[in-house]
């Protein structure tokens, strides 16, 4: 048997090699493609050898192409370079991110110039967003959780100091009710105790424990009682609500006060930001989400509709651009809808108006 070493045939290794490799000449010509970067790009290797290299790679950065970096390599530089700034031209609607090595051959061999080796780093990237997802959203909870805590404790103690106010504002009413001036002083007091009542109950239904009691219930029926709750804000004004055909029969599984409470939360916004004559119409849709039915309502108006300038804040508590706003409305609606297991958001593609899109479950199973 014969002691004598066998060259190893690296044809084979470089054909097989599970990364994209390609090799350049020094005029930045393919020479040489194997198996995986022929998938990679979709290509055969007479398609990819016939074109220059520098047309397979795109730049982020137009003042450094890829031809500048495998001059570098031909000067013997070997760079590598993470592909947040470069695509891979791998289709025309597809663009794949990768991350490339370059290095220059020996200029005595038969494949004179670089190798360039890709790595497709799609997966990597996907998981990079989602553990920034995953943070965002943590963020969130904790900021929420925070403002829901200290919002609780407002609320806790302002009740009985709303309480003493009222109980004075009454005798005081009593004591001058045949002083018209200070009847007057008194009826303005009153406004405003009224006002802070107001956003104390506000307060108390976001920061408070969402209990559901969910049944089936008749959708149409459970929109017009949110209308009518809205009559004092009717009162004068040119304003109507539609509901469409295909809501006839609709029943789905939800706690009909907590639903109320989000389409008035929603009407009222459009009775206040829209001027006369106002129209809101509510359609459905039945939907499968991860094969779960889901049944999808959608509010519109006739009003400016939301600023894009506001799309990441809309839905965050505290967050208002009305003069006379608590900025809970729709903070809440969004808390009463993720309590049914559900989402909510804003279409931003209709064309006038606001636009809201409720999903809800058609089965009973909620997040107490």
């Amino acid at each position: 048997m014969s002691n004598a070493t066998k060259t190893p045939d690296f044809s084979v290794i470089f054909a097989n090699f599970p990364d994209a490799l390609l090799m350049v000449d020094a005029q930045g010509a393919v020479t040489y493609s194997n198996r995986a970067s022929e998938r990679l790009w979709r290509s055969a290797p007479s398609e990819l050898r016939a074109r220059p290299a520098n047309s397979l790679f795109r730049s982020a950065d137009p003042q450094r192409t890829f031809v500048e970096y495998l001059g570098g390599a031909l000067r013997g530089e070997s760079c590598r370079f993470e592909q947040a700034e470069e695509f891979l031209l791998a289709h025309v609607s597809e663009e794949v991110p990768v991350e490339v090595t370059l290095q220059q051959l020996p200029e005595e061999g038969p494949h004179a110039g670089a190798l360039v080796w890709i790595r497709d780093i799609t997966a990597r990237r996907r998981r990079e967003i989602a553990q920034a997802d995953v943070h965002r959203a943590r963020l969130e909870t904790a900021r929420a959780t925070a403002i829901a805590d200290t919002v609780n404790g407002l609320a806790h103690e302002s009740r009985n100091a709303l309480q003493r106010s009222q109980a004075c504002l009454d005798m005081l009413a009593h004591r001058v009710r045949e002083l018209p001036k200070e009847s007057d002083l008194v009826s303005r007091l009153q406004q405003a105790q009224d006002r802070l009542q107001q956003l104390h109950e506000q307060l108390q239904k976001y920061a408070g424990p969402v209990r559901l009691n969910c049944k089936r219930m008749a959708v149409p029926e459970v929109i017009q009682a949110a209308w009518e709750n809205l009559s004092h804000l009717r009162t004068d004004r040119q304003a109507s609500l539609e509901q469409g055909p295909e809501l006839a029969g609709v029943t789905c599984e939800l706690d009909a006060q907590a639903i109320e409470q989000v389409l008035r939360n929603l009407f009222e916004n459009s009775l206040e930001g829209c001027p006369d004559p106002v129209l809101i119409r509510v359609s459905a849709e039945a939907r499968q989400t991860e094969g779960k039915p889901m049944l999808l309502l959608k509010v519109l108006d006739n009003g400016p509709g939301f600023s894009p300038d506001h799309k990441h804040k809309l839905f965050h508590p505290f967050f208002t651009t009305k003069t006379r706003g608590s900025g809970l409305g729709l903070a809440i609606v969004k808390r009463l809808i993720e309590a049914h297991r559900g989402e909510v958001e804003i279409d931003w593609s209709a064309p006038q108006g606001a636009k809201i899109m409720i999903s809800l479950p058609q089965s009973a199973g909620v997040l107490r």
